[in-house]
């Protein structure tokens, strides 16, 4: 079985464009449905590598390279299903996750992604979870449950479908 590499996911708990409209055949931004920060994601919400400017080029390799624990796959790295999750890209023991950008010295909530938390895909300290909310909802999380029903009942960041079964028993 080969090896499924993670890709850059777009955070739709952070400010983010969509795209409507019809595009030709011929149009390089015809599978482009989001916008954030810059790059294009397609309608399942992966980095669309052929789009990545020149300039955010570096950044996003090191990003994909951090995701993958390290390793590049050889050839221009494609899109990984929503259902498939890369072990590398978990929290381990020591609670240290998988941030988004590879400066461990300027983390921010901007670095945490509330989409993927909620669906299994990464794993974060819970300081910087609630941190993250506070910052973008005006919200104070004092645990992981209060945290789940806000996003994914008040906020609707994931559907209930999507959400991971960790997470589960506290939306019953």
């Amino acid at each position: 079985m080969a090896k499924t590499f993670q890709t850059i996911r777009v955070d739709r708990s952070r400010d983010h464009a969509t795209i409507h409209g019809e595009r030709g055949p011929d149009d390089p931004h015809r599978t482009a449905f989001f916008l954030q920060d810059g790059l294009y994601f397609d309608a399942g919400g992966a980095l669309i590598p052929e789009l990545v400017p020149p300039e955010l080029k570096a950044k996003v390799e090191k990003k994909l390279c951090k995701l993958n624990g390290g390793k590049m796959p050889d050839e221009t790295p494609q899109a990984a299903p929503a259902g498939e999750n890369d072990p590398a890209s978990s929290v381990d023991d020591a609670g240290k996750g998988n941030e988004a950008d590879g400066d461990d010295d300027d983390k921010s909530s901007d670095d945490i992604n509330l989409e993927a938390w909620l669906t299994g895909s990464a794993n974060y300290q819970w300081f910087a979870i609630s941190k993250a909310i506070r910052e973008r909802f005006k919200k104070n999380v004092s645990k992981a449950e209060d945290a789940v029903v806000f996003l994914v009942g008040d906020q609707k960041i994931v559907g209930l479908d999507q959400v991971a079964d960790k997470f589960k028993p506290y939306l019953s």
